[in-house]
């Protein structure tokens, strides 16, 4: 009975922890949404943003900007924007699918009005 006690805590520090790591995940769908990142992007204009300078201002949103915060924003960058290597560095610009779900004015993004 003994080990079963011990071993009782271990278990629950266990679901506390998933817990802490799936309320961790829900924060960050709630700190920032792919509708932000689509929308910043924008209004940034159609030469598009450097990769660096994007996540440099979304990482300030999230807490603690843990692995999985990282990975959240990194498909959401991957679902709507077209990374373009230029001499200056990676730019981020929108794809023209996303443009046009959004509802946005073609002349920005990539493929403006064609879609990529």
């Amino acid at each position: 009975a003994n080990s079963r006690i011990s071993q009782l805590p271990m278990a629950e520090a266990y679901q506390e922890a998933s817990g802490a790591a799936a309320q961790q995940a829900q924060a960050a769908q709630l700190v920032v949404s792919e509708r932000d990142v689509v929308m910043w992007l924008h209004e940034h204009g159609p030469d598009g943003v450097v990769l660096s300078q994007l996540t440099k201002h979304f990482q300030a949103k999230f807490p603690s900007f843990s692995d999985r915060e990282k990975n959240y924003l990194k498909e959401i960058i991957d679902k709507v924007a077209k990374l373009d290597k230029r001499t200056t560095g990676k730019y981020a610009m929108l794809k023209g699918e996303i443009l046009r779900e959004y509802g946005l004015p073609n002349g920005t993004g990539v493929g403006g009005g064609g879609g990529t």
